[in-house]
């Protein structure tokens, strides 16, 4: 009996022991995620707040060397190079510093994910307990990835809660945007969208569907890249498919009148046609507009390149009369 209590003694008191009370911390950490065409970016940072002071040229002091956030060291996580800057920072993560001043900032991308290689990363002289030790004194300039001045500028909405954001998303480039009080800084970049597609374009079309046609020449005509490429290969797609899709007939259209063939642009809209899907025809007809054709224009072979009829005459459903059919 006596060993029985002494176990429920010992279990009472070591439960005690590793309980922990939960609190909120004064910064909560964030994740930031964002695909930028096909480039992977993490960024994992704290939140501190304002609470009623001035930050930047008090708080935080000019000149001075700040690990971005509070607590926790800011990182960086990509899966390819980013230009930045006319800058590379290649595959890897990285921590994050600045040294702010009032019109611009110095951002410092390093090495060591964790740290700056700093000998002292306590210099807090201000005493503000939220922001952690967020001051750098004394730091390994040979753990420096990368680093490049940026614009500071006056941002008319006051943020309270420090934020990174990633704004001015396209396929070939980005903003990472740092905002707080009523400051904004971005650090504009570029990622190497078109020679990772089409390394990928390579290597897929060895053994290719009419997917992978279709999705390498729509990509080209977005960019305005080779566009007699992607004619051959939208050709390919949509002869490999049994039924090409009113998509695949739009781009096979759209690519031809880049290439400057408007008989053949204008007939695979009027297959496209047999869709008979309202939104289709819109499509369709701005496309028209374009192309300085009215929607209200009637495509008839006798107008056009004599090697469309005969396919155009076998087709049931475009005719509202023999070889012809309207866009309306």
């Amino acid at each position: 009996m006596a060993k029985n209590i002494t176990v429920i003694i010992s279990l009472f008191i070591f439960s005690n022991l590793s309980a922990q009370v939960l609190i909120p911390k004064e910064s909560p950490p964030s994740e930031l995620n964002q695909v930028v065409g096909l480039t992977n970016i993490t960024i994992r940072y704290s939140r501190p707040q304002l609470k009623g002071r001035t930050m930047f040229g008090d708080y935080i002091p000019y000149g001075k060397v700040w690990a971005i956030g509070a607590d926790e060291i800011t990182q960086i996580v990509i899966d390819n190079p980013l230009i930045i800057k006319d800058k590379r920072l290649e595959i890897g993560t990285y921590s994050v510093f600045a040294i702010p001043n009032k019109d611009s900032w110095e951002i410092i991308f390093c090495n060591d994910p964790t740290n700056f290689g700093a000998s002292d990363i306590s210099d807090n002289s201000n005493n503000y307990e939220d922001l952690g030790n967020s001051l750098v004194s004394e730091y390994d300039e040979s753990q420096i990835a990368l680093r490049v001045g940026v614009e500071s500028i006056f941002y008319p909405i006051k943020t309270d809660t420090f934020t990174i954001r990633i704004d001015d998303v396209s396929s070939h480039g980005a903003k990472i945007a740092i905002v707080w009080e009523n400051t904004y800084v971005s650090i504009p970049f570029k990622v190497e969208t078109d020679i990772q597609v089409k390394a990928s374009i390579e290597e897929t079309l060895n053994s290719p569907s009419g997917e992978d046609y279709y999705a390498a020449a729509s990509y080209y005509l977005s960019i305005g890249k080779d566009i007699e490429k992607a004619r051959l290969w939208i050709d390919k797609a949509v002869e490999l498919s049994e039924e090409p899709s009113f998509w695949y007939l739009r781009q096979k259209a759209l690519i031809y009148a880049k290439l400057g063939d408007f008989d053949t642009a204008l007939f695979t809209l009027a297959i496209a046609k047999k869709f008979e899907n309202a939104e289709y025809d819109a499509i369709s007809n701005e496309s028209l507009k374009e192309w300085g054709w009215k929607s209200t224009e009637i495509y008839c072979c006798s107008n056009h390149e004599k090697k469309h009829c005969g396919e155009l005459e076998k087709l049931e459903e475009l005719s509202s009369k023999k070889g012809c059919k309207g866009f309306n």
